[in-house]
C-alpha cells in the first residue's frame, strides 16, 4: 500500500478512514492538537508526525513495520542489564531528594514488570509501592516482593491514594499507555508538592529512526503507541499538572536497540517475540555494543531514549 501525503483525525486505537484504507482522514496531535502529518518510512510503512512538537503517534494499520505478535520481545539479562544502568540514574535522584527532605521517601512504579528495581528500593530502606497488570505475560509475572504495596491494575484504571508519593517513576511505560493524559495528570495527584515524577520513553527525535526507517527497533512492539520528542513530553507532563520539568537524551539506555535494527533490516525475527529470540542475535548484541555505544558518545542524537523529571508545584 502506498501512502499519499494526508493527514489523520480521530482516535489512534479506532482508526478512521475517508476511502478504504489508501485515504486516511484526518488526525490531531494528542500534545498540542495540531493536524498531524503521515510520514513515509516506506512505502508499506508510515507514520502520523505533529509538525509543531514533532510527536509521533502510531496506527499499526499503516505502521506494522513487521511487529512481532507478542507485546513483549526483550531477553532476561538484557533487561537487567538495562534495569541496573537505570538504577544508576534512579538513585542519584533518589539519594539527592531524600538528604533534602530528611527523610525515607515514599516512591511508587508504574510498571514494575518482574519487581527488580522495587526490591532494589527496599534493600535501600525506601517505603515502595508499585502498579501492574503484567500484560507482557512473560516468566517472571506476579513476583512476590515483601514489603511492598502492590497494586495489580492497568495505570489507568488503578486508583492511587492522593499526596502520598515523594517520587513516581515509569521506565519504557508510557509509550504504552491508553491515556497519556488521564495518567499524568493521576501521578500529579498522588505526588506531595513539590515531588517528583520520572520517566524514561522512546525518542521520536532519533536519528535511529531516520537512518533505520521500518526496520527501527521500537517499532517492532506492537504496543507503542506513541513516541514522544522532548518537546512534546514536556509539554504533556505541563498540561498534566507540573510545574518544572527537565528532558533529556539517555544515551546508557537499550545499549543494543541499534544493533538489534540492522539485524531487522537484514533478516527475518522470530515473528512472536522478534528478533532478540533469533539463534545468534544475542550473541552478535553482546559483540557490537561497544561499537554502538561509541557511535552514541559521538552522535548522541543517535541515542534512542529520553527522560523527563517533572516537579509537583
Amino acid at each position: 500500500m502506498m501512502f499519499p501525503a494526508h493527514t489523520y483525525r480521530g482516535d489512534s486505537s479506532h482508526p478512521v478512514f475517508t476511502d478504504g484504507e489508501r485515504h486516511p482522514a484526518q488526525k490531531t496531535c494528542e500534545v498540542c492538537q495540531t493536524v498531524l502529518v503521515l510520514k513515509p518510512l516506506h512505502k508499506t510503512c508510515a507514520l502520523w508526525t505533529c509538525p509543531t512538537c514533532r510527536h509521533i503517534v502510531r496506527d499499526l494499520q499503516l505502521s506494522g513495520a513487521s511487529a512481532r505478535t507478542h507485546a513483549w520481545g526483550g531477553h532476561a539479562s538484557m533487561d537487567r542489564i538495562r534495569l541496573a544502568l537505570t538504577w544508576q540514574r534512579l538513585s542519584k535522584h533518589l539519594s539527592r531528594m531524600q538528604a533534602s527532605l530528611g527523610r525515607p521517601l515514599d516512591v511508587l512504579e508504574l510498571g514494575y514488570g518482574s519487581g527488580i528495581l522495587l526490591q532494589k528500593l527496599i534493600r535501600a530502606g525506601y517505603r515502595v509501592s508499585g502498579v501492574e497488570r503484567h500484560l507482557l505475560s512473560t516468566d517472571n509475572t506476579g513476583p512476590t516482593i515483601v514489603g511492598a504495596t502492590l497494586y495489580d491494575a492497568t495505570a489507568e484504571a488503578c486508583t492511587l491514594p492522593a499526596n502520598s508519593y515523594d517520587f513516581v517513576f515509569a521506565i519504557h511505560v508510557v509509550e504504552h499507555l491508553i491515556d497519556i493524559s488521564a495518567v499524568f495528570r493521576k501521578i500529579a495527584v498522588s505526588l506531595r508538592r513539590g515531588g517528583v515524577f520520572y520517566c524514561v520513553t522512546p525518542n521520536a527525535q532519533s536519528y535511529g529512526l531516520s537512518l533505520f526507517g521500518q526496520s527501527w527497533w521500537n517499532l517492532e512492539d506492537p504496543t507503542h503507541y506513541r513516541f514522544f520528542s522532548r518537546r512534546s513530553l514536556a509539554a504533556a507532563l505541563s498540561q498534566a499538572g507540573f510545574q518544572t520539568v527537565r528532558t533529556d537524551i539517555v544515551i546508557e539506555d537499550s545499549l543494543t536497540l541499534e544493533i538489534n535494527s540492522a539485524l531487522r533490516a537484514v533478516t527475518v525475527g522470530d515473528n512472536v517475540h522478534g528478533i532478540l529470540h533469533t539463534p545468534g542475535t544475542k550473541a552478535v548484541g553482546i559483540a557490537l555494543t561497544p561499537l554502538a555505544f561509541l557511535a552514541r558518545l559521538c552522535v548522541p542524537k543517535l541515542s534512542p531514549s529520553i527522560e523527563a523529571i517533572a516537579v509537583k508545584a
